[in-house]
């Protein structure tokens, strides 16, 4: 889809404004959708709180190993994605025009998979280097691991769980 292709599904309306007249994709139900953002929203806050934790800790590898500090940056891009895509899933209305179902509802699982990975990587980075440069796993660094791996698991509960969602499309009203 073109940057402004979604544009061509709006039409003037009699009062001045634009009606949208394109495909909208609905919710399997509304409790569905409840509790899904619900435990989207629970876990993505235990998710940002275990990235920003982790990158208070001075472990020995994030301070400046690129092998660690650029999967855990990764994992701050990829969190932010995911908070902006539950932002727009949160505020859209039922059922969701298909531009904002496109960029957030249909690519949430990616963008979870993106950070969760991201984060278990960074950890795993971390806990090496430790192992490799101290010769024993420092304390820290297992903060820092764990930190991110909580990070991780949370990531990745809330990408099964969209997983099981099916979206249907419906055609303009």
């Amino acid at each position: 889809m073109a940057k402004r292709e979604h544009l061509n599904d709006y039409v003037a309306s009699d009062d001045g404004g634009y009606t949208y007249v394109g495909v909208r994709w609905s919710w399997p139900s509304s409790e569905a959708r409840a509790g899904f953002l619900k435990i989207a929203w629970m876990c993505v806050a235990v998710a940002l709180l275990g990235i920003v934790v982790a990158g208070f800790v001075p472990a020995p590898g994030s301070l400046g190993a690129f092998y660690v500090v650029i999967p855990y940056a990764a994992s701050v891009v990829g969190a932010v994605l995911c908070v902006i895509a539950l932002i727009q899933l949160t505020g859209e209305a039922q059922p969701m025009r298909d531009h904002i179902y496109q960029k957030s509802g249909a690519m949430l699982p990616a963008k979870l998979f993106f950070a969760g990975a991201s984060a278990a990587f960074a950890a795993l980075a971390a806990v090496v280097h430790a192992m490799v440069f101290l010769s024993a796993l420092d304390m820290l660094s297992v903060f820092f691991a764990l930190a991110l791996l909580i990070s991780s698991v949370s990531l990745f509960v809330v990408r099964s769980r969209v997983r099981k969602l099916t979206f249907v499309p419906d055609k303009a009203q």
